[in-house]
């Protein structure tokens, strides 16, 4: 019988941004701000860049451990509370009496797409101590004594770190030096920049050079990148922005976050699919990217997103595709694959995401999603890139 990942694989540490998120399900699309706007139900949720992430590895059968910092209220236990009834490990989850745990109100429109109105609360008082454990510290207090040309073992093999411009004491300078220290372990890092709506230079862009897979989606990719701006301006043929790319305007886009370093770049355009671009340069990909399957350097891929069966609730669907993104590598790594195509690594994590968020989807364990692939349709309605 054939091993599945969580009997072997050290856990994903997730860490960043949490949130106890207010669901209006089925809500209507406001056509002003002051407009009245009904929903058909309401439903309190854990969320947030660790919960979603974190979930999703569960999902797929892989062991995820948690770093963030709530407030000492009845959210921030019940957030502790759900993550650890689904096994996830809290052990380092601090509590803060300073600031209420973060709230947000998220209406999921009837057409699949989502809202999001938001408290940061404790996410303002999260600092670089938040967010190591006691295995990260000690092999950083071992790293200052050794010798530079020694080795060692790294405590994990992923730290993903999730939504940087809401964790708002830990940007800029320090975010780059956490970084920095996070992956002379040995570690990759993979960032998400959810709620990215500027490019502010002075939040994230010098942290860039560490990061080994980058996830955003396209809104998301050209606000941060400043690159093709007129596909956020209005449109008057009312046709989405994930539709009004092209493959050229999206390697571009790819292309400037590359030269800030990225390894990996994953560009998300919703109901139409994935776009992933590796780094040209070989030595980046083995430095930021260690311990896993070689991957094909300056390769573009586009893949098309699958189809859905049932209700569609987008929230958590970008967390839960660089999830499955990353468990398709830690999967790679304990089978001890030699090489990795981007097109398998694309379509895993679009169908991890897609039975996160299709109500007529059954989650399926890692294993049981790369054998199904090729079985499963591709959403007619999607154009080429």
């Amino acid at each position: 019988m054939e091993k599945t990942p969580r009997q072997t694989l050290p856990p994903v540490l997730c860490a960043g941004m949490h949130s106890v998120d207010l669901l209006l399900i089925n809500s209507d699309i406001p056509k002003t701000p002051e407009s009245v706007v009904f929903f058909e139900k309401y439903i309190h949720v854990p969320g947030g860049s660790v919960y979603n992430t974190a979930k999703g590895f569960v999902l797929l059968g892989i062991p995820v451990k948690v770093l963030t910092k709530v407030g000492n209220d009845e959210n921030g236990r019940r957030f502790i509370k759900e993550l650890e009834s689904l096994g996830i490990d809290t052990c380092d989850v601090r509590m803060d009496d300073s600031k209420s745990t973060c709230l947000s109100v998220l209406p999921v429109y009837y057409n699949g797409g989502r809202g999001a109105f938001s408290h940061l609360g404790t996410n303002t008082t999260i600092q670089v101590d938040d967010l190591l454990d006691d295995k990260l510290r000690l092999a950083l207090q071992k790293k200052k004594t050794m010798e530079s040309n020694e080795s060692s073992i790294p405590p994990y093999w992923v730290y993903h770190y999730g939504y940087p411009h809401m964790v708002t004491q830990v940007q800029g300078e320090i975010l780059a030096q956490h970084f920095q220290s996070i992956r002379s372990l040995g570690i990759t890092i993979a960032l998400d920049m959810n709620g990215a709506n500027t490019n502010d230079e002075g939040i994230v862009h010098s942290a860039l050079e560490s990061v080994g897979i980058f996830h955003v989606n396209i809104e998301e990719a050209i606000a941060l990148s400043g690159k093709h701006p007129q596909h956020l301006e209005r449109n008057s043929t009312n046709k989405p922005l994930e539709d009004r790319v092209n493959f050229q305007q999206v390697k571009d886009i790819a292309d400037y976050f590359h030269d800030l370093g990225v390894a990996l770049v994953a560009i998300t355009l919703g109901p139409r699919g994935a776009f992933l671009s590796t780094h040209p340069n070989v030595e980046i990909l083995k430095k930021n990217i260690p311990c896993f399957p070689y991957l094909p350097k300056g390769t573009q891929v586009f893949r098309p997103n699958f189809q859905t069966k049932g209700t569609i609730n987008g929230v958590g669907a970008g967390d839960t595709f660089t999830a499955g993104l990353l468990a398709m590598l830690l999967y790679q790594k304990q089978i001890q694959s030699s090489s990795l195509n981007l097109e398998l690594l694309t379509d895993v994590g679009l169908a991890a995401a897609m039975q996160r968020i299709d109500s007529g989807t059954q989650p399926k364990t890692l294993v049981e999603l790369i054998q199904q692939l090729d079985k499963m349709p591709r959403a007619s309605s999607v154009q080429p890139l």
